[in-house]
């Protein structure tokens, strides 16, 4: 799983990886990671699988500090 390669790269890199192709914050791969886990259960029980899981990919992007800016 890329995000928790990320995660566990920027824990040992003091905080910060850019394995996702930015640079992001410890918190901020886990703020990710928690909106992927917290729609992972909508994209199995939803009428449409593709637009759920594409939702959940949204929600995922807006958790990141690059969404303020």
């Amino acid at each position: 799983m890329y995000v928790r390669e990320a995660l566990l790269d920027a824990i040992h890199n003091r905080g910060s990886s850019d394995q996702l192709g930015v640079a992001l914050t410890t918190e901020s791969i886990m703020r990710m990671l928690d909106a992927l886990n917290r729609g992972e259960a909508s994209v199995q029980r939803g009428l449409s699988e593709k637009v759920n899981f594409e939702v959940v990919l949204l929600k995922a992007a807006e958790e990141s500090p690059l969404a303020c800016d």
